[in-house]
C-alpha cells in the first residue's frame, strides 16, 4: 500500500498527523514526522464540509470506503469527525437509506427537480469518484469494469439524468442505455466549442 500512486496508506496518515512533506529531494517527494505541528488543526471538518457540499449525501462509511482510504479509518475515528460537525449536518433519507448530508443544502436539493441533462465527463471526474464506482445508483453494477477499468483507469463517461449511461472517447461512444441523440450531438457541440476556445491558437 505504501507504493501505491492512490496515497492508500499516505493519506489517512496525513489525516491522522503523523506524517506531512517534507523538502523536496530534486524531483523526488519526502515526507517528515508531523510531531512538531502539536497544534496543527485536524483538516476532517474542512475537507467533510467540502466533500459533503460537493457530493452529498452520504454516510461516514461510504466516504471513507469510496473517497478517503477504501475503508481503513478506524471506525470511531470516522464517526467523531462526522459528529464534530453537529447541527450542521442533516440526516435525509436517499431511497430507505438513512445518509448526512449539510444542513444548508437541504431545502436547496429539495426545490431540484430531477435532471434529463446528457453530459459527456472526462477520465476521473470528480462527479463519478466523488461518490464511487460503486454506487449502483451512479455506474450500473453490470458496467462497472467499463468505468473502472485495470490498472486504476476511470474512464470518460457519458452522462444521461445524472446516471452513467455509456462510456466514450475520440472515435465515439459505446451506451448501454438510452440516450436522445439530438441531446448527445448538443453535448458533443459544447464540447467541441470548449476545447475551441481553450486552444492557444484560438
Amino acid at each position: 500500500m505504501l507504493g501505491s500512486g492512490w496515497g492508500t496508506l499516505l493519506k489517512p496518515l496525513a489525516w491522522w498527523k503523523v506524517l506531512c512533506f517534507g523538502p523536496p529531494r530534486g524531483t523526488r517527494v519526502t515526507f517528515v514526522s508531523a510531531a512538531w505541528l502539536p497544534d496543527a488543526p485536524d483538516p476532517a471538518a474542512t475537507v467533510l464540509r467540502a466533500y459533503l457540499g460537493a457530493h452529498g449525501p452520504t454516510t461516514p462509511e461510504l466516504f471513507d470506503k469510496v473517497w478517503l482510504s477504501r475503508g481503513v479509518t478506524p471506525r470511531a475515528r470516522l464517526k467523531g469527525w462526522f459528529a464534530a460537525l453537529g447541527d450542521e449536518l442533516a440526516e435525509v433519507d436517499v431511497e430507505g437509506e438513512r445518509r448526512v448530508m449539510l444542513a444548508e443544502h437541504v431545502a436547496e436539493l429539495a426545490e431540484t427537480p430531477p435532471s434529463g441533462a446528457v453530459r459527456l465527463l472526462g477520465a476521473f471526474d470528480a462527479y463519478v469518484l466523488g461518490a464511487g464506482t460503486t454506487e449502483t445508483r451512479i455506474v450500473p453494477a453490470a458496467r462497472r469494469s467499463a468505468v473502472s477499468r485495470s490498472g486504476g483507469w476511470i474512464s470518460p463517461v457519458v452522462l444521461c439524468g445524472g446516471r452513467v449511461a455509456g462510456v466514450w472517447d475520440d472515435k465515439g461512444a459505446t451506451l448501454w442505455a438510452e440516450v436522445p441523440p439530438d441531446d448527445l450531438d448538443a453535448e458533443r457541440a459544447r464540447l467541441a466549442r470548449l476545447t475551441a476556445s481553450l486552444s492557444p491558437d484560438s
